[in-house]
């Protein structure tokens, strides 16, 4: 269980994302690189530059996925941000996440 607000978003094609606060709670280990600086739009109409990254591994209805989420760039009240990158190959197994 992630101990934070978890959010799927169809409409996320920038990949998943993980609030700060999170990163902290779980203690995990951030990366920055300044030469992967992106502009990103998020939920709540406002733009943040993003250049640091974690691997996080989920596990979504027994299936395991690892991605490099994006620090930050989560809509607020948001903790962890469930990119299409992950809800495609959910979709592509015939997994639905209603419940």
């Amino acid at each position: 269980m992630v101990p934070g607000k978890v959010k799927f978003d169809s409409g996320n094609d920038v990949g998943t994302a993980i609030s700060k606060k999170l990163c902290d709670t779980l203690s995990l280990h951030v990366e920055t690189d300044p030469r992967k600086k992106i502009k990103i739009s998020v939920a709540g109409g406002y733009v943040t530059e993003c250049m640091k990254t974690v691997t996080i591994k989920l596990l979504i209805r027994k299936r395991p996925f690892t991605v490099d989420a994006l620090v930050g760039a989560v809509a607020e009240g948001t903790d962890l941000l469930v990119g299409m990158e992950i809800i495609k190959q959910l979709d592509n197994e015939n997994f639905t996440l209603g419940i």
